[in-house]
């Protein structure tokens, strides 16, 4: 991308977010983007938090000189404040700027903390499985992002979300130490807690996304707020993770896929009027960079540069 000459070239672009970032709640920040993708990185920070680096980011997303149709979430984050909203404000801002879809890969985690102790981010669940294993769709696809290979699987997907936990073995899960049964009497030590009414005998009989739900539960009432007590509760919530990704796996086997086909996703948007349209700047900046020389690309393209608006 060819260098930014002045403070008009990104107007257009810090417009749009303000309409939907408001500068009273949100920190925006513009960087310029070299290398083999040239482009814009747009990070949003929670105005109310000290001021802190890309990794505490609310929002990372990148757009590209090349590619001025697209946006890309590289992070979201609560940072504070709450993701749905965040992700909703990008949504609406790409819609107004001109953007025909958005990219990104999933791995989202719920983050469970120490009482006392919030800078500890060890421990966490996959938010990606959970939810698969519960709604039959990730957190992302209630907003409308996915791909071909999800919609291709949706009925095999609740197929086995609805089979009983006690019959998962024909899906042939993957080699763990936990058996069937020990896996079963695990969860039945969790699901007890919520329904005492639950048998282990009867636990068998219950479906996947059923037993996911009180794993679910469970973990709500053993931490609220997603706040832990910091000794041997908060261990619960690694040995819950663990559970989920054997369930998940033993889906993945059943649907003859891989986790990467849950990864990548994408929200399409209207086609905006190309007459008039806010994306331009970009466009301009990407026949920019197209009538470098050879020799010029080369060198920077071996580089990624940031410099802050």
């Amino acid at each position: 991308m060819a260098a930014m000459n002045s403070e008009k070239d990104v107007k257009p672009l810090e417009e749009h977010i303000l309409r939907h970032f408001p500068i009273e709640i949100y920190r925006v920040v513009l960087e310029e983007r070299d290398g083999v993708e040239p482009g814009i990185d747009i990070i949003i920070y929670n105005k109310a938090l000290p001021y802190p680096t890309h990794d505490t980011a609310c929002i990372v997303c990148e757009l590209f000189s090349g590619d001025p149709s697209r946006l890309h979430i590289d992070s979201l984050r609560q940072c504070g404040l709450d993701g749905e909203t965040h992700l909703k404000r990008v949504i609406a801002f790409a819609e107004g700027y001109g953007i025909s879809r958005i990219t990104l890969e999933d791995g989202s985690r719920i983050i469970y903390t120490p009482y006392g102790d919030p800078t500890d981010t060890s421990h966490s669940i996959s938010l990606k499985q959970f939810r698969r294993l519960m709604k039959g769709e990730s957190w992302y696809e209630k907003f409308g992002f996915t791909n071909h290979i999800i919609e291709a699987s949706k009925k095999s997907i609740e197929d086995y979300i609805n089979t009983p936990i006690g019959i998962i073995h024909q899906y042939k899960l993957i080699e763990n130490e936990l058996i069937e049964n020990e896996l079963i009497l695990q969860i039945h030590d969790y699901v007890s807690e919520i329904d005492s009414k639950i048998t282990s005998d009867k636990m068998r009989m219950v479906p996947v996304k059923k037993a996911v739900s009180y794993l679910s539960e469970f973990l709500t009432r053993l931490c609220p707020n997603r706040i832990c007590n910091p000794d041997e509760v908060i261990d619960i919530v690694d040995e819950i993770d663990k559970i989920v990704d054997i369930l998940y796996q033993g889906m993945l086997t059943h649907l003859g896929l891989v986790d990467t086909n849950f990864t990548f996703l994408q929200l399409n948007l209207p086609r905006p009027n190309q007459k008039g349209s806010s994306r331009k700047h970009l466009r301009k900046h990407s026949r920019k960079h197209s009538r470098r020389t050879q020799k010029k690309h080369n060198k920077k393209a071996r580089k990624r540069t940031h410099k802050k608006f």
